[in-house]
């Protein structure tokens, strides 16, 4: 799974969009969001941005198949996910050290 997630960081733009809003069930105006919101947090790497974009998406999906969002939710779910990857704890993934951002 590694190898793979390393791949898809790597697809051109639009085909990492779709992947995302193919996997997740999000459309594009969710991912734009989520992409946007990371970028304003500090993340302007791309490929670090791609990584908290998946796992993002992944946190959400383990913890509901069907992701949707009512008025607001995007944000709201985006400011809890940031605040849990703030939080000193077992990290779930190595890679995203958040610290560095915040």
């Amino acid at each position: 799974m590694r190898e793979h997630k390393q791949h898809v960081l790597q697809f051109p733009d639009l085909r990492f969009a779709s992947y995302c809003c193919k996997t997740f069930g999000v459309n594009r105006g969710v991912f734009n969001v989520v992409d946007e919101w990371f970028f304003e947090q500090g993340i302007v790497d791309v490929l670090t941005r791609r990584n908290f974009i998946v796992h993002f998406f992944e946190t959400l999906y383990q913890e509901n198949k069907d992701i949707s969002f009512g008025s607001g939710g995007v944000k709201k779910a985006l400011h809890t996910f940031w605040a849990v990857q703030r939080t000193p704890q077992k990290v779930e993934n190595p890679a995203l050290n958040i610290h560095s951002y915040v």
